[in-house]
């Protein structure tokens, strides 16, 4: 898991408040969004990435029309991924999200949502903003798809290559990402991700539960039958 704040354990006798994630969302403040982070005590990373005795934090906000989405509405498992289309264990996570949804098909509804690591992923952002722009077009996953399997090569070249690749109008696309269009889209994800206590990516959550587990197939399929 890539982490952008350090968040220090409860056992530990000092608090750390000065985290890059905590001044990634202040400098969305001047824009109309606030989220009182304050001190938190979470629980340190664990060996493996992941971090511990998270298994009651709630997902801040609930799935939404908004939303992009793959599978069935009815579904009786939802997983929701914040993911950063630069980060390489992100990247790594791709196939095994492929293999899960493949294999459940309609009994899962996968959502992804943007929580792009801006200081230390220079491309995140405006990938994050190219996805919305495609999903604005209706092809949101084609993008998705597209984004981390190249995920080396995100300049503003390779996004409008990806995006006319994927059938995009391309006038429309280039407008959009000269203005920033989907920018408020994607803070909004991010703070949902904040408030839903994400600070690093990617972040799982199944049911609106946060999972802890190891991400791969085999963790991911037990923790998603256990849910439905």
């Amino acid at each position: 898991m890539e982490m952008e704040s350090e968040f220090v354990s409860p056992f530990l006798p000092h608090l750390r408040e000065d985290s890059s994630a905590q001044a990634q969302v202040s400098n969305m403040r001047g824009v109309g969004w606030f989220i009182p982070l304050g001190r938190r005590l979470l629980p340190a990373p664990l060996a493996d990435g992941h971090v511990g005795n998270e298994r009651d934090v709630e997902l801040g906000s609930p799935v939404g029309e908004c939303d992009h989405f793959l599978g069935s509405l009815s579904a009786p498992v939802t997983l929701v991924e914040y993911g950063d289309f630069e980060c390489l264990h992100c990247g790594q996570a791709y196939p095994v999200v492929r293999a899960i949804r493949e294999s459940f098909g309609d009994r899962l509804r996968l959502v992804f949502r943007n929580f792009p690591l801006a200081s230390i992923h220079p491309h995140a952002q405006n990938a994050a903003e190219a996805a919305e722009a495609a999903g604005c077009q209706g092809l949101f996953w084609q993008m998705h798809d597209a984004l981390f399997e190249h995920q080396t090569q995100l300049t503003d070249r390779h996004l409008r290559l990806y995006a006319s690749q994927s059938g995009l109008d391309m006038d429309l696309f280039n407008r959009e990402m000269a203005a920033h269009a989907w920018a408020p889209a994607v803070r909004e994800h991010f703070l949902g991700g904040a408030r839903s206590g994400v600070n690093g990516t990617p972040a799982f959550f199944i049911n609106g539960m946060r999972h802890t587990g190891l991400i791969d197939v085999l963790s991911l399929r037990r923790a998603i039958e256990n849910a439905a």
